[in-house]
């Protein structure tokens, strides 16, 4: 939470140009952002391969060191209140700590979240999960489903 409030209060932060309507986290060849930013729409995605690690400093793509998860809580910051999506594309359970916390913030910010998993994940149990489905009563869990439609300015693309 106080990293929250420093980064919403720390006015040294101007990076960006334009509040975000989509993010897309642990987004690999960043398929989603690409079709978004197609059709016009405010857009950021994150992954490590993205970074260019240099000695002695920490990697800002790096969604689990501290200076990726700053960029990244800065992003859901940037979003426009109440009317924006993010898509987790979360790889490994030792992942879900910091997952669990971006969607906190997210749905603070009054965002829509989906997190991406395959079909065999066990994420739903993993202990912080559970959690965060009691910390948001009314999240529910919908039946897990293999394929979403995505409709963008008349275009639908099957993921």
């Amino acid at each position: 939470m106080a990293c929250i409030l420093l980064l919403a209060l720390n006015k040294d932060f101007d990076v960006f140009n334009e509040a975000y309507s989509f993010l897309e986290l642990f987004s690999g060849k960043g398929w989603v952002t690409k079709l978004m930013k197609v059709n016009g729409i405010a857009s950021a995605s994150f992954d490590i391969s993205y970074g260019e690690p240099v000695p002695g400093k920490q990697d800002a793509m790096d969604l689990l060191s501290d200076a990726g998860f700053a960029l990244v809580l800065l992003s859901i910051l940037n979003c426009k209140f109440e009317n924006f999506l993010v898509v987790i594309g979360l790889v490994c359970s030792s992942w879900v700590t910091v997952t669990a916390l971006l969607i906190l913030a997210i749905t603070a910010m009054g965002g829509t979240w989906i997190l991406e998993q395959p079909r065999s994940s066990l994420v739903i149990w993993h202990p912080r999960i559970r959690l965060l489905w009691r910390l948001l009563p009314k999240a529910t869990v919908t039946k897990p489903t293999n394929k979403i439609q995505l409709h963008v300015s008349g275009h639908v693309d099957v993921l």
